[in-house]
């Protein structure tokens, strides 16, 4: 609702982050078997944002996760999220 959020997003095989700086702002990393707990700021407040990632997989071009969702400590659900990606300019 408030525009476009730029999202940034680091990998590993390992490890998966997500850096939103905009309207909403939030770091949180999402690993498999592992809890972990960031802030979600948006413009009318703060919330603790947890998760459980129970599935990553991360390749080249493209990434699956699967997490339970937590906001200040209230079960939210379970997401499935994919993600593709391009690479543009560089060396050909």
């Amino acid at each position: 609702e408030d525009g476009p959020v730029p999202t940034t997003i680091k990998y590993t095989p390992e490890r998966l982050a997500l850096i939103c700086k905009g309207p909403i702002e939030m770091n949180h990393s999402f690993i498999e078997g592992r809890f972990t707990q960031s802030l979600y700021k948006n413009p009318y407040m703060s919330m603790t944002m947890a998760t459980t990632t129970s599935r990553l997989d991360v390749s080249e071009e493209s990434c699956t996760f699967v997490y339970e969702l937590s906001m200040n400590e209230e079960d939210v659900g379970i997401y499935e999220v994919h993600v593709t990606w391009t690479f543009e300019g560089g060396e050909d």
